[in-house]
């Protein structure tokens, strides 16, 4: 598995909000039309850290941005 993957992931997870947002945004452009990054990113346990952070929002969207 790509080490940018599994740092992305961890961004997902760990990082700041900014960070968070960016990371979500760097995977979905490495998912598309890629099976193998796909792949990747489901093996990392990007997709429980996306649905969270897609569940749970970040302190931007709490605020009203």
């Amino acid at each position: 598995m790509p080490q940018s993957v599994t740092s992305l992931v961890a961004l997902v997870r760990d990082g700041t909000d900014e960070q968070k947002a960016n990371a979500a945004r760097a995977l979905a452009m490495l998912a598309f039309g890629n099976d193998a990054n796909r792949v990747s990113i489901v093996d990392a346990g990007g997709i429980a850290q996306l649905v969270e952070l897609v569940r749970d929002g970040t302190a931007e969207v709490d605020r009203g941005r």
